[in-house]
């Protein structure tokens, strides 16, 4: 009952900065329903997988329409492999080396009426990530490294949550380099 939700107006407002689609709060009764599962799979003690996925239908009861701006359904897997034995490189000990892989699939919001948003709801996506992390130990210290590149085949995609989806892509590639010194 009472499920307050933003929804577009269809108009569009001229300011400085230029043209943007106006949106207002709206509440109507609605029937969310959905289901999220998520699994871990240890394969080995070296090899471990989580999968997992979410699916939610959003209607609004009075109008049988879908309820804009809810999240797609998605399905996520990720491989991740634990080195069991440290590596040795030149003088470095590599300790605790973690190599992973995830794949994300993003499903196209099919039940959404054209006429209940300014544009149509973005394609289905499929994004792959990889990490990788280990630990050194340097005298009384311990430095720990970690390498993530995000969507590591620079896909081109719009988020169907995202306002921003309406003028502009996701980010692309993305790679980050951490280092954590304990001391």
């Amino acid at each position: 009952d009472d499920y307050i939700f933003l929804e577009p107006t269809g108009e569009n407002r001229l300011t400085i900065r230029g043209a943007f689609p106006v949106f207002k709060y709206n509440q109507t009764d609605a029937v969310l329903a959905g289901i999220d599962f998520q699994t871990e799979i240890e394969w080995t003690k070296a090899l471990v997988s989580n999968i997992g996925a979410s699916w939610l239908q959003a209607k609004d009861i009075n109008t049988s329409f879908s309820i804009i701006n809810t999240p797609a359904n998605r399905f996520k897997q990720n491989w991740t492999y634990r080195v069991p034995k440290t590596v040795s490189i030149s003088n470095l000990k590599l300790e605790n080396l973690e190599v992973g892989c995830t794949h994300q699939f993003v499903a196209r919001k099919k039940d959404l009426d054209p006429m209940q948003d300014f544009a149509l709801a973005p394609e289905a996506y499929h994004l792959l990530h990889l990490n990788a992390s280990t630990e050194i130990q340097m005298k009384k210290n311990r430095l720990r490294i970690i390498l993530n590149i995000d969507n590591l085949l620079n896909q081109s995609y719009r988020d169907y949550l995202n306002r921003h989806r309406y003028f502009a892509d996701e980010l692309g590639r993305n790679v980050r380099l951490g280092v954590n010194m304990s001391f």
